[in-house]
């Protein structure tokens, strides 16, 4: 069996539609091109570890490296889309429904909590103000500790010189 050849320029174009695939399989690539999925998918390996091109970048991003604003941005897409391309939309983005109702969840908890953000505050203030005079309660109860402690020493040194008896 002979081993096929193939032009650099061959090579790149079969990268960028790689990258560039939206929901085309690789298999559907590698039937455009006439070369194997596997040799396909070894030049995108050399082209990612090599980086030879900007222009050969995967744009394709994975859910965790999406900003919060491209997440509200891509919950409103989806919302707007019909069942049919609802899919379509999910596919090209590299994305499960899952995503998106986890990312509508945190937008609608954001919201509500700033919403009621005034209840915890005021609970706040009456814990500080608490806290403030129990620690007040507090230095005043060391400080009559304090004193109350040095008036029993002074009492036993005065039996001691005064009364001449041995303190018990």
């Amino acid at each position: 069996m002979v081993q096929a050849s193939y032009s650099a320029a061959l090579k790149k174009v079969a990268v960028q539609k790689y990258f560039n695939r939206g929901n085309r399989s690789l298999a559907d690539i590698s039937a455009e091109i006439g070369a194997a999925k596997s040799t396909i998918y070894g030049w995108v390996q050399k082209y990612k570890k090599c980086d030879i091109d900007p222009d050969m970048k995967d744009t394709s991003k994975r859910p965790q490296d999406w900003t919060p604003d491209e997440k509200i941005q891509a919950c409103f897409d989806y919302e707007n889309l019909t069942t049919e391309q609802q899919g379509a939309f999910l596919r090209s983005k590299g994305l499960h429904s899952s995503h998106l109702l986890e990312w509508k969840k945190l937008c609608v908890s954001a919201l509500s909590s700033k919403a009621n953000d005034s209840a915890p505050r005021h609970e706040l203030n009456d814990a500080h103000r608490k806290i403030k005079e129990l620690e007040g309660d507090l230095l005043r109860k060391d400080r009559a500790l304090a004193e109350t402690t040095a008036l029993l020493v002074l009492k036993k040194k005065a039996d001691l010189i005064w009364g001449g008896e041995e303190p018990k």
